[in-house]
Formats: structure tokens, sequence, C-alpha cells
């Protein structure tokens, strides 16, 4: 009675707490049951989660959840749709378990529809009174000036792309010069002296 000894967990199995020791105490072992051996879980990689970065692009997914990676077992994450694309289906949270991440494979992100975005057009002078919005995400438009304007260049085209229209920066609307009266006589080739009574010859 009164001695202190120092015990250990079989193989595979590790002491939980700091507590090493334990000593007898008339006839019995005081500490012995803050002694907890449970079992050891060995190292594995397919416990943990990567990012998969480079397929999570290609399925135009990101992670807005500010937590490192390799993530362990049960941990949540909240993923959104790339910028240009709409979640179709799947849920806005996904969980680590043993490697891969349960919900990642039903989450669709499918190419955004061009919807009006003033700032877009703003002073660009084009028609936009004759597209309807939204535009589907493929499709292509024809556009043209608003009254008084005259586009410049040969495009006339646009297409949607995930959200944008890439082209539309290639439109150029000028305000229209109308002819001047100076302008229709040069183009007669006519030449006219002045007389010497102040008219013409």
């Amino acid at each position: 009675s009164g001695a202190t000894i120092i015990v250990s967990c079989d193989d595979g199995y590790k002491n939980q707490l700091a507590l090493d020791t334990i000593t007898c105490r008339s006839g019995s072992f005081f500490g012995l049951d803050s002694i907890v051996c449970a079992r050891e879980i060995p190292p594995h990689p397919n416990y943990e989660c990567e990012g998969f970065e480079a397929d999570w692009k290609n399925r135009n997914i990101e992670n807005i959840t500010a937590i490192p990676f390799p993530l362990i077992t049960g941990t949540n994450i909240t993923v959104r749709c790339t910028d240009g694309y709409n979640r179709q289906s799947g849920p806005d949270t996904i969980t680590c378990v043993e490697g891969s991440f349960t919900g990642l494979d039903d989450i669709t992100c499918t190419p955004a529809d061009c919807s009006f975005i003033e700032a877009d057009w703003k002073d660009r002078n084009i028609n936009t009174t004759a597209i309807l919005f939204p535009v589907s995400s493929g499709a292509t438009i024809i556009v043209s000036c608003v009254d008084g304007y005259k586009n410049k260049l040969a495009l006339d085209a646009i297409r949607c792309r995930s959200g944008s229209f890439l082209e539309l920066n290639d439109i150029v609307c000028a305000r229209e010069i109308p002819p001047q009266p100076n302008d229709e006589l040069q183009t007669t080739g006519l030449v006219f002296e002045k007389g010497k009574n102040g008219g013409t010859d």
C-alpha cells in the first residue's frame, strides 16, 4: 500500500490522458479509473480530403470556406459555382468522409444566361429595346445602334457566354454627321470664279 506504478496501454491502444501513474491505497489503485486506453487509428491518406482543385475547376465549382486543405473526416465546407455559372442541383455544403466529399457529385453548375445589366450597356448607344433579355448562354444576337448613330465596325453579332457578352466592347456606335452643303458642291468638280460685278462668270 502506498506504492505508485507506471502503466501503459496494450499494443494498438493509446492513453488518451496525460496520467500514466496509479497508486495503491488500502487494497485498491487510486487513479485507475482515469486511465483511458483507446484504439489507435493508423494514419491513412484516404482519411483526408485534398482540394482536387483541377477537378473542381473543370466542374466550375469553388470552395468559399477559409479552411486549409487537407481536411480531416467530418469537416464541412461551403462551395458555390464560379462566376458566370449557376447551380442547377446539389447542396451548398459538402462533407469530407474518408478521402472524398459527400454531395460533390450532386452539384451541377451550368453557364449563366445573359441578363440586362445597365452598367454594361450605358453610353454605348446600342438599341437594347430590340433585345429579348435574358439571352441564353451560347445564343448569338444581332445588335444595332440607336437613331442618329452608326456602327463603325462590321461586327454586328455578339454571343452570350457564361453570363456576359464577350464581343460587346467591339460594338462602336458613333454619331452620324449629316453631309454639309459645301461638301455637296465639292463633289461636283466645278470651280466657280468671282466676276467683276460680284457675281460669277
